[in-house]
């Protein structure tokens, strides 16, 4: 499922639903109210249920992003303290069911304008990233894209080289235009967008 208007469809919505309902049950929780949708895009979608205890989140991906499920519980396992903790988990339908990880911190530089959040969030990341060095032989086997820099520049270019391929993005079309530019191409294209967020190079 990549298609954002099928994370709204009445069935695919029954069905996330009651697999949230039987995980509580098994967690001895039970869901209070109704379930709200506050995310949604073409790759995934979020649902948030309230129970007597706390909110829980179920993130669904599509396909393509299978591989975040498994990396999600792996960095809950050994990152607990910055990570959202998993409390299920079906690599099949690709969804897990998080706990609430707290106030975001959008909201909270809205309550309260203080840079020390930032700093904070920041140096936490930081260091996050440099003790995950030591990880990435274990995150690629979880099948995690290797973005380390010089495949990411070789898979840039190769991009850059085929333009006629569909681009899924928030990027403009004066944006797309200067990632074509920044790279001699073999051919002149024209940008035609082709609904909504995704844009086609032809």
């Amino acid at each position: 499922m990549s298609s954002k208007t099928a994370w709204l469809e009445a069935e695919w919505l029954d069905k996330a639903v009651g697999w949230i309902d039987r995980q509580l049950e098994d967690m001895g929780e039970k869901r209070i109210g109704q379930i709200e949708q506050p995310h949604v895009t073409g790759s995934t979608t979020v649902l948030r249920a309230s129970t007597s205890m706390k909110d829980v989140y179920l993130k669904a991906v599509s396909p393509a992003f299978r591989f975040e499920i498994a990396l999600t519980e792996y960095l809950a396992r050994n990152w607990p303290e910055i990570s959202p903790r998993v409390l299920a988990a079906d690599p099949g339908l690709v969804w897990m069911l998080m706990a609430d990880g707290g106030e975001r911190l959008r909201e909270l530089l809205k309550a309260e304008l203080d840079l020390s959040h930032w700093e904070s969030v920041l140096s936490s990341y930081a260091r996050f990233q440099r003790e995950t060095i030591e990880h990435s032989a274990d995150l690629l086997r979880l099948g995690t894209p290797d973005r380390r820099l010089p495949f990411l520049i070789e898979r840039f270019n190769r991009f850059l080289e085929h333009p006629e391929k569909l681009i899924c993005s928030e990027l403009t079309e004066a944006e797309v235009d200067e990632l074509i530019a920044s790279r001699p191409i073999r051919e002149k294209h024209d940008l035609r967008i082709v609904g909504g967020p995704c844009r086609m190079l032809i």
